[in-house]
């Protein structure tokens, strides 16, 4: 078995166990973090990548320098793409249910309406311990 092959093997085993606890995550914050630690993978994986110009109208083959083995070749943000797509989605559609449950369907009780009458008690208390200032 190869090492890419034995690497690839591995990360099959980490999807199967993160797809669970991921499909199973309540928060939002947890979720963004998972999403943004898998992007900063995949991105440092590309940027890993040679930087060299590419050369369309010519076929360069060069023989002396061989390509290199092993590591070199894989590219792990192939292997992360189907974690990350999970986690996006799982992200997309807690924060969907929690803007209709939280914003959307959201009914104020009693003491979010007497929101105002808290500040004009609040500016009277103020009132009362400093009488120099005003209260607007």
């Amino acid at each position: 078995m190869t090492s890419s092959a034995y690497l690839e093997n591995l990360c099959d085993y980490l999807y199967d166990d993160l797809r669970p606890r991921i499909l199973h995550e309540t928060r939002l914050t947890t979720l963004c973090e998972v999403c943004t630690v898998l992007q900063a993978l995949m991105v440092l994986d590309v940027a890993d990548l040679p930087d060299e110009p590419s050369d369309e109208d010519h076929l360069i083959v060069d023989f002396d320098q061989p390509k290199p083995k092993g590591l070199g070749q894989l590219h792990i943000s192939h292997l992360l793409q189907m974690v990350l797509q999970d986690a996006q989605t799982r992200l997309f559609f807690k924060a969907q249910s929690v803007i209709q449950a939280d914003i959307r369907y959201y009914t104020p009780k009693p003491e979010d309406l007497i929101y105002p009458d808290k500040l004009v008690g609040e500016c009277t208390i103020l009132l009362l311990l400093t009488p120099s200032d005003k209260c607007d």
